[in-house]
């Protein structure tokens, strides 16, 4: 079964949690959309990415398998600021679909209150003041209430591979890994 995956980019956006994610996860077969604020987003690097379309297309209450905000400090703000975010993600995580985040994103879902009291959560160092009211935790990936979040670029394998294996399964993983040639 097709799975649909929605990635969200503003400028700023972290080029290598963008690209590394999507690649991973359409290698393993999954439909990635990638949505931007703009037609060209510049990233913290100042690679430009073509997103595939607009997020302003994206319906409110369209639904994909899951949710991912790559991080990169200016594209988390610049993301805060499209109120469409928060009604996309507020929208899955009532509807029990998943949200991923990595580097300084998982600010986001602070931001636009959408944690739990006490939730468990990671994030880059530079934005652990933001997450102080939750249950902060210094792992490489950190899962609840459909919530995944990772620690920065460092760890964009290791969280693309997770939910390669939470989505597609052990198999498609492993054939994922021989593919680039992974090496553990």
């Amino acid at each position: 079964m097709v799975k649909n995956i929605l990635v969200i980019v503003a400028n700023g956006s972290e080029e290598i949690e963008t690209v590394v994610f999507i690649d991973l996860l359409r290698r393993a077969g999954a439909n990635v959309t990638l949505a931007g604020e703009n037609d060209i987003i510049h990233c913290s690097r100042d690679i430009k990415i073509l997103p595939d379309m607009p997020l302003h297309k994206i319906k409110d209450y369209q639904l994909f398998d899951l949710v991912y905000l790559p991080g990169g400090a200016k594209g988390v703000q610049n993301i805060m600021e499209l109120s469409q975010v928060k009604t996309i993600l507020e929208n899955h995580l009532e509807n029990q679909k998943m949200v991923a985040t990595i580097c300084a994103a998982p600010s986001i879902l602070s931001y636009f209150q959408l944690l739990k009291p006490g939730q468990k959560i990671t994030s880059h160092p530079s934005v652990r003041e933001d997450l102080v009211n939750y249950d902060y935790i210094e792992e490489i990936i950190v899962e609840e209430n459909n919530i995944i979040s990772s620690r920065g670029a460092g760890t964009i394998f290791q969280l693309s591979f997770y939910i390669i294996e939470k989505l597609f399964g052990n198999e498609t993983l492993e054939n994922v890994k021989r593919a680039i040639v992974w090496s553990d």
